[in-house]
């Protein structure tokens, strides 16, 4: 799915590939997982508070395909347990899953790097 609308004040979108600095490590399609059952708005991540917002698909053993701004694809392997367990429940318990999750202050690897990838001028 295109990542959409930033959700973090200050931030300006990106509106064309020429605008992406770091094209390499901007991603700018991913597995996304809606538990809705339908792709409603785009994929969007808080900054501050740095937060989930939308869950990925982890259909490769708990690893997820993206697709960069510089036309490389790559499988990225995901680390931090309460991110995992909870796109899990996304995708297998849908009833029970809710949107928005703050990650433990010991498992910051996963946002970390989603947030370095995020393609708005903001994080260049």
């Amino acid at each position: 799915m295109p990542i959409g609308s930033f959700s973090r004040a200050g931030s300006v979108r990106t509106k064309t590939y020429s605008e992406i600095k770091n094209p390499g490590i901007k991603y700018i399609f991913l597995e996304d997982i809606d538990p809705r059952g339908r792709n409603v708005g785009s994929w969007v991540m808080n900054f501050s508070p740095p937060r989930w917002v939308d869950p990925l698909a982890m259909w490769h053993n708990e690893q997820s395909t993206m697709g960069f701004a510089d036309g490389h694809s790559e499988m990225h392997r995901w680390h931090d347990k309460s991110f995992i367990d909870w796109c899990h429940e996304a995708m297998y318990e849908p009833t029970r899953f809710s949107f928005y999750m703050t990650p433990p202050a010991d498992e910051r690897e996963d946002i970390e790097f989603m947030a370095r990838g995020y393609p708005c001028e903001s994080h260049d």
